[in-house]
């Protein structure tokens, strides 16, 4: 048998060698691994506590095996096992940390131990101790304990604080396990449904006066750094004290103070900020984060409430539903095949959704403007039983506004009959300012017959929602809506404000405004664009500042980094910076460039700026013919361009461009025949292609509507739901 090796790093996460560690209890760890390895995991309990009931000398031998005993007890109950006794857990992390007082494992165990006994902010000294003695260490217990923290910070609405934590949390998650997190967190960055200031990793911003406050600034910036967010914003208070006029610093306090999850705070220290910035511009940056992480108050809210119902038949109530005027049925697929005992023999499929709309379908008429469609009141969900469990059916209503909830649940009673019987009261999801609930508002439109009437239908219901936002009143402008709020002096910093949070709620549904426009009907000058360098975008840049680049004009030192910036977090505000990346091709590699490439137009494409999008894959067409790119990689944009041609009801150029892929692409590239078949077929109802036999249909290629649209959710048989942004 061979000798066991002492010089492995010892498996109870202390950092040292096994020899200088757990050594006497080395082959008890390692049976409790092999166990937790197959998840047998009371046996691994059990075997440690034995151990422990022999009797370990060494101090850092007995924090090794209860460390494991530890873990094992959360892992148990994380698999559905028995639930931890806290107090036994207890008393373990406090034994443990009198033998061994600096072990990051045994501290990240109690961190997380007293987020659950405490909860947030009860634990925040403990986790600011933890991550100042954790540093840059990788640690499995830490990240745990600060992926937990992040998790419950997400779910209880503190955005911007559990963005940063989670970030802290991959960085100190071991390679091998940080995959799940760090898939967590790009899942985050690029969600769109999150305002995008509030996915932004920030960092502090230099003080004017940098030189006299150098040792200060270290010292808030290194705890920044290492997470501990409310002790950095203690460490400007010297500074804010000694230059209470920078609105630099305001800011930065403010940062700390929302990422420490003290919103209250940070409303305060942006408010300051913005009467202390010289430039109106970062002025109003100020109000847009205060306004981002305030709540609006109950009586301004627009509130959202939802309720749960049982469904006493399912079939039934389906049944009713469907002959309701005002209910449209979404389309819904089987999630499960029918099972051999009978399950959905009625052929239902296990969810089902409705919308309720303000008005019956038959009440808008083919061709309605976008201030003729129907608006949705609400939705209710349907979720069918489980047989085998016993479960029932039950239903989802969730609704904008406490009045409309009361109405349109009304009408689904008078409708439902006693199908719908009721399993809690109606709950409040949450309110928002009625300026941000305005660009929650969908329609619903009838069926059109192109893809390029659809798009211009899409596009003239936001821009309605757009011409009504400046009648909006808003707190924010003092109970003034914009329109009337132009042309007031005290008001033109917080118009500012305002029209930058217009561009944040627009692009949350997937629309592009043309801020300089509106900034100019406000009677607000254009948008300022600079050209800073990269050491100024690093001291001093934001989000908001990355917005205001001069794309023409930057070095390709500072613009690299704003745009991995910007992209990062999937917001348009990018784009122009990207446009200019592509047309000077400054990413020297295929790989990158068309990484690059890929990203704008998708992009483009989400936020439905079609025509910039075809005039951007004309764009890449031509340099990558220049640069003499593979014969696929065009082809594959000119599939792309046909593609918007169609969205758009360019009926020429598309005619030429599909002629052009099926003479002179389809024969050199056999190997996208199916691909090149597909999009001609479906995108062009007339031409030679649609004689040919018909090849196998790609995958997931195809719409409910037979347009080949990838990544598009098949649309309505009966009627258009406009979601904003869609």
């Amino acid at each position: 048998m061979s000798e066991p090796d002492v010089y492995r790093m010892c498996p109870c996460g202390s950092g040292k060698k096994l020899k200088f560690c757990c050594q006497s209890v080395g082959a008890e760890l390692d049976r409790a691994a092999d166990l937790e390895e197959r998840r047998q995991f009371d046996k691994a309990i059990a075997h440690l506590e034995t151990v422990l009931q022999k009797g370990v000398r060494e101090p850092s031998a007995r924090t090794g095996v209860r460390l494991r005993l530890a873990i094992d007890l959360l892992r148990r109950e994380s698999a559905g096992g028995a639930e931890v006794d806290l107090q036994k857990l207890r008393e373990l992390v406090g034994d443990m940390i009198t033998d061994t007082p600096d072990h990051l494992e045994v501290l990240g165990i109690d961190a997380l131990l007293d987020l659950r006994e405490r909860g947030y902010p009860g634990s925040q000294k403990t986790f600011s101790t933890l991550l100042q003695k954790t540093g840059d260490h990788e640690s499995p217990c830490v990240s745990s304990a600060i992926i937990r923290l992040a998790s419950e910070l997400l779910s209880s609405g503190h955005t911007l604080a559990g963005m940063h934590f989670l970030r802290k949390g991959v960085m100190l998650t071991p390679a091998p396990g940080r995959e799940a997190p760090y898939k967590d967190l790009l899942g985050l960055l690029q969600n769109v449904d999150i305002l995008a200031p509030l996915r932004v990793n920030y960092r502090l911003m230099a003080p004017a006066n940098r030189a006299k406050h150098q040792s200060a600034f270290d010292a808030a910036q290194k705890l920044f750094g290492d997470a501990c967010f409310s002790d950095a914003a203690k460490a400007l208070i010297p500074i804010v004290r000694d230059e209470p006029t920078d609105g630099a610093i305001w800011w930065n306090m403010g940062v700390c103070h929302a990422c420490a999850a003290e919103e209250p705070l940070a409303v305060r220290a942006f408010t300051a900020g913005s009467g202390n910035f010289a430039d109106p511009e970062a002025a109003a940056d100020c109000l847009v984060m205060a306004r981002l992480l305030d709540k609006p108050s109950e009586e301004e809210q627009v509130e959202s409430v939802a309720q749960l119902f049982k469904v006493e038949m399912l079939s039934r109530l389906l049944s009713r539903l469907d002959t309701v005027p005002r209910l449209v049925r979404l389309p819904s697929a089987h999630d499960h095949d029918h099972d051999e005992d009978g399950r959905c023999a009625n052929d239902e499929p296990s969810s089902t959704s409705y919308l309720v709309l303000d008005r019956p379908m038959s009440e808008v008429p083919a061709g309605a403007t976008a201030a003729e469609f129907a608006s949705v009141l609400g939705s209710l969900d349907l979720v069918s039983g489980d047989p085998t469990d016993g479960s029932h059916a039950v239903a989802s209503l969730r609704c904008h506004g406490r009045e409309t909830f009361q109405s349109v649940l009304a009408h689904l009673l008078e409708n439902a009959g006693t199908d719908l019987i009721a399993m809690e009261e109606p709950r409040s999801l949450g309110g928002e300012f009625p300026e941000q609930a305005l660009f929650d508002q969908a329609n619903w439109f009838p069926q059109t017959q192109t893809m390029a009437q659809d798009v211009a239908a899409s596009r003239a219901a936001a821009a309605l929602q757009i011409e009504r936002w400046f009648d909006q009143p808003q707190s924010l402008l003092q109970g003034k809506s914009p329109r009337n709020a132009a042309g007031v002096p005290e008001l033109q910093i917080p118009l500012r404000a305002a029209v930058t949070l217009l561009e944040l709620f627009a692009q949350r549904r997937r629309q592009i405004v043309d801020a300089d426009s509106v900034r100019a009907r406000l009677g607000l000058p254009a948008i300022p664009r600079n050209a800073p360098t990269f050491e100024e975008l690093r001291d001093r840049g934001t989000i908001f500042s990355l917005r205001r680049l001069n794309a023409a004009a930057i070095s390709r030192d500072a613009l690299l980094p704003a745009i991995y910036e910007l992209a990062s977090i999937n917001t348009p505000w990018g784009i122009p910076l990207m446009q200019q990346a592509v047309r000077q091709q400054l990413l020297p590699d295929a790989e990158s460039r068309g990484h690059l490439e890929s990203s704008l137009t998708t992009m483009l494409e989400r936020h439905q700026e079609f025509g910039l999008c075809a005039e951007t894959i004309r764009e890449i067409i031509e340099l990558s013919r220049k640069r003499k790119s593979s014969l696929q990689s065009v082809a594959v944009w000119e599939i792309k361009l046909m593609l918007q041609l169609a969205l758009l009801g360019q009926a020429d150029e598309l005619q030429q461009v599909a002629d052009r892929v099926w003479t002179y692409y389809l024969p050199k590239l056999p190997e996208l025949r199916t691909v090149i078949l597909a999009a001609l077929r479906q995108l062009m109802p007339e031409g030679p292609w649609q004689s040919s036999d018909t090849p196998a249909q790609l995958a997931g290629a195809t719409t409910a509507g037979g347009i080949w649209t990838p990544g598009v959710e098949p649309a309505a048989p009966a009627g258009k739901l406009w979601l904003p942004g869609t």
